[in-house]
């Protein structure tokens, strides 16, 4: 079974070291889904087109993470016409739609990690993966 998204973020948050943290942000961070997620973060050019703030939607907290018909690393692809540099334009009411359907579709873990990346303030979850960290390894991913 393929680990989630939030599993592996919190498996670098908690490294013991900062070398073991490179070496995990290294494996895992140009690899997808994880380069979305932490270019959405860092990368201040990169922005959702939607409110800030997690949106009303239905968390399913009763379901295992596994017993989810999809994952985030599935349905962040439907993420590109959300964003203000789409050039697919999409109405406001649709656009927000699409993303509380995104949300109800994975665990709330998961949605927490695409919500947090969307507000750029990821860092709130994993406090050890800051932007410092990233632009070391990944500068693409942190362009101002």
């Amino acid at each position: 079974m393929k680990e989630h998204v939030y599993e592996v973020l919190e498996k670098i948050n908690n490294a013991k070291t900062i070398k073991e943290r490179k070496a995990l942000l290294t494996e895992y961070g140009a690899k997808h889904p994880y380069n979305l997620i932490l270019s959405m973060n860092f990368d201040k050019t990169l922005e959702l087109d939607l409110p800030e703030g997690p949106p009303p939607y239905k968390r399913d907290e009763t379901l295992h993470p596994d017993l989810f018909g999809t994952s985030l690393a599935q349905v962040i692809r439907r993420l590109s016409s959300l964003f203000k540099t789409s050039t697919v334009k999409v109405p406001k009411i649709k656009r927000e739609h699409i993303f509380i359907q995104m949300l109800e579709s994975i665990p709330p873990k998961e949605a927490d990690v695409l919500v947090f990346a969307k507000d750029k303030a990821l860092e709130e979850l994993y406090p050890n993966i800051t932007r410092k960290l990233v632009a070391e390894i990944f500068p693409n991913y942190c362009r101002e």
